[in-house]
């Protein structure tokens, strides 16, 4: 695989891979210690916050709700009551999750909760994401059970089905450390 094609599978491009080394080197130097500081003690939903709320955070949605986890997401520039993306849609089915009834939620219709933490897929929904001061906010992809330093997940929209896949297996990841911090915080 020639390196064209190696970062538009694994990041989606030669501009999101630049994207992806300058949110690395930020993470590295301690640009997200407010993010990774989460009272997981306080956390009752999950809530994933991307753009258009029919890719990346329907899918994490979807995911945690079937691992058993309370979740919601929404979309910053997204309109209420949208599918989910077809393609991601067919991927979903792929994995057995299913997406068939997801509604986009727009950020202004949606109900926060106290004990919400907002997840959201890349440090530019985080940056606008407008949340009441009682929710705790961080990125999905730090979460990820290895040590990745991804804090990235590019859009999957438009962008062909091997970055797709790449994007989905990142967020299961992201999703799975999400679910056991808060059945440690359970166990305990």
């Amino acid at each position: 695989m020639n390196l064209r094609s190696r970062l538009r599978t694994e990041f989606g491009g030669a501009k999101p891979w630049l994207n992806h080394v300058l949110w690395k080197l930020w993470t590295r130097i301690g640009g997200f210690r407010r993010a990774r500081s989460i009272d997981w003690s306080r956390v009752q939903r999950v809530v994933f916050v991307c753009s258009g709320n029919i890719c990346r955070s329907a899918y994490a949605e979807a995911v945690a709700r079937q691992g058993g986890l309370n979740s919601a997401s929404l979309g910053l520039d997204a309109p209420d009551g949208d599918p989910a993306h077809p393609d991601i849609n067919t991927l979903a089915r792929e994995r057995s999750v299913c997406l068939d009834t997801h509604r986009t939620t727009a950020s202004a219709s949606f109900a926060w909760q106290p004990g919400d933490l907002a997840l959201c897929v890349d440090p530019s929904c985080l940056a606008r994401l407008q949340a009441p001061d009682y929710v705790q906010t961080s990125l999905l992809a730090l979460w990820v059970p290895h040590p990745s330093w991804r804090a990235h997940l590019q859009d999957p929209y438009g962008r062909d089905v091997d970055y797709m896949r790449r994007c989905l297996d990142l967020i299961d990841q992201a999703v799975s450390g999400v679910k056991a911090r808060i059945n440690r915080r359970i166990s305990t």
